[in-house]
């Protein structure tokens, strides 16, 4: 006959490891099972809405800094802490350009103390526009 320990063992054994946790993706990255947040979409702008500045790109180097400056300053006189959509209008043709022409206005604006956090990039393709354009809107 086996000794009594041996029968209890097992279910002593089997008791202990329900406590335990069993080790996968989320043991080491707690955000590994959870759903990607939502993306942000820049809300559509009306067919009407006026650009704060809007910056043609007629010229290879438009000068602009001190229009923006102008205009950014009135603005968060007026407004302060709002956001900001910068866009690009261009063809497809010249979209990545218009990219490009964006990112610049954008380092401008932050140049200017406006927090990078209120700052949202957007583009717009328009098979009408014959030159491209940099556009900021208040939000």
């Amino acid at each position: 006959m086996a000794p009594l320990h041996r029968f209890l063992f097992a279910p002593l054994l089997l008791l202990a490891l329900a406590g335990c946790k069993l080790i996968d993706q989320t043991t080491f990255d707690p955000d590994a099972g959870a759903e990607a947040p939502p993306v942000a979409i820049a809300p559509a702008r009306a067919a009407n809405q006026i650009a704060l500045i809007s910056i043609r790109y007629d010229t290879a180097n438009p000068v602009f800094q001190d229009q923006l400056a102008f205009a950014v300053r009135a603005a968060e006189q007026r407004m302060p802490g709002r956001d900001y959509d910068v866009v690009g209008v261009s063809t497809a043709a010249d979209a990545a350009q218009a990219s490009r022409d964006s990112l610049a206005v954008m380092d401008a604006m932050t140049g200017l103390g406006v927090a990078a956090a209120r700052l949202h990039l957007g583009a717009r393709i328009d098979p009408a526009q014959t030159i491209r354009e940099v556009r900021v809107y208040l939000r």
